[in-house]
């Protein structure tokens, strides 16, 4: 049982579904559907112009074009990967990270998938049929598992490329949100400070300069270099930090 790429998304992110190969004797069964069937027409192809082989050679270089099919599409995806990645870096967007989002997802399916291949042909080498394969069938058998390698390194390097850059995204928005929560958070206090001052002064009790024509002049003064204290006194600390 082989997991086979399947070539139309599913939710924006590529899956895979298992195909089943069934070798006995010199016949060669095979439980396929629609969305793997490409596979079986590669391997048709292969038949129609190389006929005189067994059907261990035939089965691995099944596998072998399991394998190659799932390049064009991981190359395709690291290209789109970049293409958003430049976009994030001009201007982080809800849709750019949704897409990132998207291609991560599939990247963990394609990355499973791919590992669960190369663990089922490495483990041929322990099983007692291996010792009966000839020569042919063991260099077929190794160029699948070669193949099968590559692309699992493949896979897993891509994932994780989208993992790193998904993470440091989502801990950029995180540091702006707290850049601006600060923002608001030394306005908020500024205001708080005015509020204060003219609160008050805006008691019906007696207080000073409250019958002076330049009272409200005096109120702001007194707002404005309270809070040119303050900011003093936040500069001070921040710059200790």
């Amino acid at each position: 049982i082989y997991n086979v790429l399947k070539r139309t998304k599913e939710e924006n992110h590529y899956e895979t579904i298992p195909i089943t190969f069934i070798a006995k004797k010199q016949q060669l069964f095979t439980i396929y559907n629609d969305d793997n069937a490409y596979i079986i027409d590669l391997m048709k192809k292969y038949l129609a112009y190389n006929n005189q082989i067994s059907v261990v050679k035939f089965l691995f270089v099944g596998l072998f074009l399991i394998s190659e099919s799932y390049f064009p599409y991981i190359e395709a995806l690291d290209k789109k990967q970049e293409e958003v990645s430049r976009k994030l870096r001009e201007k982080i967007t809800k849709s750019d990270l949704l897409t990132l989002s998207d291609i991560a997802t599939g990247m963990i399916y394609l990355v499973a998938a791919t590992n669960q291949n190369t663990i089922l042909l490495e483990q041929i080498k322990g099983q007692i049929i291996y010792k009966q394969f000839d020569e042919i069938e063991r260099e077929q058998y190794i160029d699948s598992l070669i193949e099968a390698k590559q692309l699992s390194s493949m896979t897993q390097l891509n994932s994780e490329i989208i993992q790193q850059l998904y993470s440091t995204y989502d801990n950029i928005l995180n540091n702006n949100l707290n850049d601006h929560m600060a923002v608001l958070t030394v306005l908020s206090i500024f205001l708080a400070i005015s509020a204060t001052v003219t609160g008050f002064f805006g008691m019906n009790v007696t207080l000073p300069i409250k019958n002076s024509p330049y009272a409200w002049l005096v109120i702001i003064g007194i707002c404005l270099v309270l809070c040119l204290i303050y900011a003093l006194i936040l500069r001070i600390t921040l710059w200790k930090k």
